[in-house]
């Protein structure tokens, strides 16, 4: 009557639980990001010193085109796998594999639609954006290179899928840090034996993505033997089931993309590919930060799930608060380092480049940056409490408001200079005012709190970091009269020290202090009694 899924050989991976694995994926988590940062602080300048930054600011650009082409497939793949895994778990191995087939089946279709779409806008490319005429070619192979890639992974990242169902993201986080050294190590030799091409960047991401899905496939075989991808499997329903539980999830994409996605396609069409590469490079470091406060700030989601669904609503404000004021307190050491060794920095990593424009354009960056870095725990709020749909409309239509607002003010302004600061300026305006009003009181709202809860917080670290801000200048001012790696490493230890030191007192309670020794350092406490 129904199909049967037959294992024919014991899995030979076991699925982890607890603290001491949760430990294990946060600190591997950790140094994988540790790496991908330190692989973009030495290959960002070696690749613009090699093509220069217009043609750098090609690689992110494609980037962000192909993160245009994830709103076709984001309502079924942000949910596919809760429903394998719920159904794995369960040991309905038929009904997973149902799911588990229909999303690998309608992923397939998708890209190649998706290539066929995108190798024709391709073929008309430079009609489209504006390329340097001497690497016009390298750019549509670059682009090709890099869709192609992208279809790939879409057809198959189904078999990273176990390290979620089996919560061993340590496997998948060391594979990362492999890939990550095994790219810059081709990248290097492309760069280092041959003439310099934009496009051995999308051969190196494509050669590394084959190997790493051959080496995700080991381990799909070994940790699910009882997954089977068969066409008779495929169920029409199933993936509209999935796609319609992720329809809001499609909606906050599409906002993501409007809000933050845009901006170097705009500056291609409106500027010129040489700012744009100029907006490229400035985007690096800050997005890597934000980056990492996300993973940090997942950190707190298992224990606001668990309050949330006791009904302990007074633990779950607290641990919020508390979240606010850790991730606040660990924000103003980036910032404040921006703002104020942020000339210095780029003096040092982009000789040559126009320096002043480079930290101009970060200060006004890390302006917002530092309004959404302690707030990375309220927005999975909108999540557990199912009021996606409310936050997802706001913020596509604040996306909407950057995107007309700069098209208006690109065709009334004649000095591309000026375009280029209206555009970070702009997109930076509009975070603050996001960030400092919607998400601090609607989710305040959605918990019953009062409306001012988590909006006093922020303005406690927008007050610290002017602070460490104000020393960190008159210290720069009496000590440092040279620009060199060295004084650039002592002035971030210093900003990290002064930014500690303020934020506890201004910023961080008692028992703040401790969660971050016991809980994030994993320091134990020892009494010494008389």
């Amino acid at each position: 009557m129904g199909e049967t899924i037959k294992v024919t050989s014991q899995t030979k991976v076991s699925m982890r639980t607890g603290r001491k694995q949760t430990i294990l994926n946060m600190v591997s988590s950790f140094i994988s990001q540790l790496l991908s940062l330190g692989i973009s602080f030495f290959l960002t300048p070696y690749i613009v010193s090699k093509l220069g930054a217009a043609a750098y600011g090609f690689f992110g650009l494609s980037n962000n085109i192909i993160g245009y082409t994830a709103l076709l497939t984001v309502a079924l793949n942000s949910m596919s796998g809760r429903f394998i895994a719920v159904e794995y778990h369960k040991g309905e191995y038929v009904e997973a594999n149902r799911y588990l087939s229909s999303t690998v089946l309608a992923n397939c279709c998708m890209a190649i639609f998706i290539v066929l779409v995108l190798g024709i806008i391709t073929l008309f490319l430079e009609q489209i954006l504006n390329i340097p005429q001497d690497i016009v070619l390298d750019v549509k192979f670059l682009f090709t290179l890099l869709f192609v890639n992208s279809a790939f992974g879409l057809c198959t990242g189904v078999f990273g899928m176990p390290m979620f169902i089996k919560n061993r993201y340590d496997i998948s986080n060391t594979m990362g840090v492999c890939m990550n050294i095994f790219r810059v190590t081709l990248i290097i030799i492309a760069y280092g034996f041959f003439p310099a091409h934009l496009w051995y960047i999308g051969a190196v991401g494509l050669i590394v993505s084959i190997i790493h899905t051959a080496w995700c496939y080991y381990f799909y075989c070994k940790m699910v033997p009882e997954f089977a991808i068969r066409l008779s499997f495929f169920q029409a329903r199933k993936v509209w089931e999935m796609v319609r539980e992720g329809a809001w999830n499609l909606l906050s994409q599409f906002s993501s993309i409007l809000n933050q996605g845009l901006e170097l396609l705009l500056a291609n069409l409106f500027i010129g590919a040489y700012y744009m590469g100029i907006l490229s490079i400035t985007k690096s470091l800050p997005f890597v930060i934000l980056g990492i406060f996300a993973g940090l700030g997942c950190n707190f989601h298992p224990e606001c799930v668990k309050y949330y669904a006791e009904g302990n609503m007074d633990s779950l404000r607290n641990l919020l608060i508390k979240g606010i004021r850790i991730l606040g307190a660990l924000a103003v050491i980036p910032c404040a380092g921006v703002f104020v060794l942020g000339d210095l920095f780029y003096s040092l990593w982009m000789p040559g480049q126009n320096t002043n424009l480079l930290y101009g354009l970060s200060v006004i960056t890390m302006a917002w940056i530092l309004t959404t870095l302690p707030t990375q725990t309220l927005w999975y709020i909108f999540t557990l409490t199912k009021t996606v749909k409310k936050s997802s409309i706001v913020l596509v239509r604040y996306g909407i408001a950057f995107v007309v607002t700069v098209i208006i003010a690109m065709l009334l302004i004649e000095d591309d200079l000026t375009k280029l600061y209206f555009v970070v300026s702009v997109q930076s305006i509009l975070g603050i005012i996001r960030f400092m009003t919607f998400l601090p009181s609607y989710s305040s709202k959605v918990l019953g709190l009062p409306r001012y809860t988590f909006l006093k917080l922020l303005v406690g670290v927008i007050y610290t970091c002017a602070i460490v801000c104000g020393i960190g200048f008159l210290l720069k001012y009496f000590f440092i009269h040279e620009y060199s790696w060295f004084t650039l490493v002592i002035g971030a230890l210093v900003i990290t020290l002064v930014s500690l030191g303020v934020s506890s007192l201004t910023i961080l309670t008692k028992t703040d202090r401790d969660f971050i020794l016991t809980r994030i350092l994993k320091i134990k406490k020892i009494r010494i009694s008389a």
